[in-house]
């Protein structure tokens, strides 16, 4: 039996009316105010999303340039075109799972949110680009503040709720940064088949956020998504071992994090009577507030406009020549110097990519002069020669990046002719910790299809059992030195006060050397 009460509508309603007078009633904008709700319709977040790619794409497009360069060299870069494709794949699995949100939207907190991002997006351009000039190859601080442009652009134009609900897309877009992605792919070896390894992982990431309904899916997700992406790449190693590299690196991923979406996605239908229901999305109108849109839209053109104002720090101003043809693991004594031993080292390939090496031969003077040695005693020079086919990966990791110099401050460089058309750079280290300053004369040249760094070494200690830097390279040195410049600044690196004590030795030793390879390929 039904009792009515006075005053109580008792009709009986459609399952969904109440959410769809709530979506469709004004919203409380947090102000005092209240402000129309607008439906996110297809059209609208097109529209959207194009004036954000638009603006960033003018904002940054030397970035683009430079990236796209950089790959073509041989860099390790080209993870970056397939971070869309797998945000994509999470962003698609989060929408479906989208439910129980509540309609509010507080446009204050969205200006003041999206603000915030825009501000930090422009200081990481203006300030620290600067700062980072040497290392701007390694760590692409450029793409950083282009993620935060793209974040703070979309809580202005979208709200701080919607652009919320993804919060695990943009974490994994922000944590994949070259540093650490660089850092993982030399751990691992530095090659091509490394690289789709990473990129697998990254994929199983994007994956475990798509399908994550649950723990016990997010899991699988992720073992799936590894274990296909690493079979996709045994596959092509040994039946195509002649596949381009970047079929090598991005087929497995892509592949995986496809195959097993669908799967997983298919899968979770399967269990449902209404297998229809299960596979649509829940509609959902999220309150997109018009007030102030047009406003917001200004301020992301606006940004986007200051920040194609900020240039990028200039390519490496070193001189690339051409050089003689056949070259081998080590180069020509000249006359006047004998070699007293050579060394060769293992780990160039992991960091200047397949078939690169690195030798190192100590030359002494066949007999001492006074102008090189107070005493006459036969000066000793190494000469530390890079091959690599990938000649990108020399900015990344420039001159001095060769040796492990935590504690070291570096003078400006000075330009030395060496004759037959290449071009020295001459430097100076001091050591803190050894107590030592080292001398370094470092040209490039191309021969034939390797490119050749070469450094020239001197210590200021002329005896026989001198110290001089080793070439071990780490990664770990480079984090450091990148968190003494935050906060320090340059100065605990340059030395401004340098003497260039062997430039006239250097010199000499270098002039010989090139002539001495010159001759060396034409006999």
């Amino acid at each position: 039996m039904t009792h009515a009460t006075s005053g109580v509508d008792t009709s009986p309603t459609e399952p969904g009316d109440g959410a769809a007078d709530a979506a469709g009633a004004p919203q409380h904008t947090g102000a005092g105010k209240h402000s129309e709700a607008a439906p996110f319709t297809g059209t609208s977040i097109l529209l959207r999303w194009l004036l954000i790619a638009g603006c960033s794409l003018a904002a940054f497009w030397p970035s683009v340039l430079r990236t796209v360069d950089d790959i073509r060299g041989g860099d390790f870069l080209g993870y970056i075109l397939a971070m869309p494709f797998l945000a994509a794949v999470a962003a698609v699995g989060i929408t479906r799972r989208r439910e129980g949100e509540l309609p509010i939207h507080d446009r204050q907190i969205d200006s003041l949110v999206g603000g915030i991002a825009l501000v930090v997006s422009v200081a990481v351009q203006w300030l620290l680009l600067p700062r980072y000039e040497e290392q701007f190859a390694l760590l692409r601080i450029d793409l950083l503040s282009w993620m935060l442009f793209v974040i703070g652009s979309a809580v202005l134009l979208f709200g701080l709720r919607p652009v919320g609900r993804y919060w695990p897309v943009w974490l994994l877009l922000l944590l994949v940064a070259p540093l650490p992605y660089r850092m993982a792919v030399v751990m691992l070896g530095g090659q091509s088949q490394h690289v789709s390894i990473v990129l697998t992982v990254l994929a199983a990431a994007a994956t475990a956020i798509a399908v994550g309904r649950t723990r016990r899916r997010g899991v699988i997700g992720v073992v799936g998504t590894v274990a296909i992406g690493l079979a996709v790449l045994l596959f092509i190693w040994f039946v195509f071992p002649d596949a381009p590299r970047a079929v090598l690196q991005f087929v497995p991923a892509g592949a995986a994090a496809v195959i097993v979406g669908i799967g997983m996605y298919v899968q979770y239908g399967y269990y449902f009577t209404d297998r229809r229901a299960a596979y649509s999305v829940a509609p959902h109108r999220s309150a997109a507030v018009r007030t102030g849109l047009v406003r917001s839209g200004l301020v992301v053109v606006a940004v986007a406009f200051v920040l194609s104002l900020i240039s990028l720090p200039a390519p490496p101003a070193t001189v690339i020549a051409d050089g003689p043809h056949g070259a081998g693991r080590q180069l020509a004594v000249p006359a006047g110097w004998t070699q007293e031993r050579s060394e060769d080292f293992d780990w160039a390939n992991r960091f200047f990519g397949r078939r690169a090496t690195l030798v190192r031969q100590t030359i002494v003077a066949d007999e001492g002069k006074p102008d090189w040695d107070a005493q006459s005693r036969p000066r000793r020079v190494v000469v530390d020669t890079l091959d690599t086919r990938r000649p990108a990966t020399l900015a990344v990791y420039p001159t001095d990046t060769l040796y492990r110099l935590a504690d070291a401050r570096r003078s400006p460089v000075l330009p030395v002719d060496l004759g037959h058309g290449v071009q020295g750079e001459l430097s100076t280290i001091v050591d803190e910790q050894a107590l030592l300053t080292w001398s370094l004369l470092s040209f490039t040249w191309t021969r034939g299809e390797v490119t050749q760094r070469v450094n020239l070494v001197t210590v200021d200690d002329h005896r026989p059992d001198a110290i001089f830097p080793q070439p071990t390279p780490s990664m770990a040195t480079d984090v450091t030195n990148t968190f003494n410049v935050l906060i320090r600044g340059n100065a605990v690196t340059v030395d401004e006060n340098s003497e260039y004590k062997d430039r006239e030795m250097l010199t000499a030793v270098g002039t010989d050397l090139v002539d001495m390879q010159w001759k060396a390929g034409e006999a």
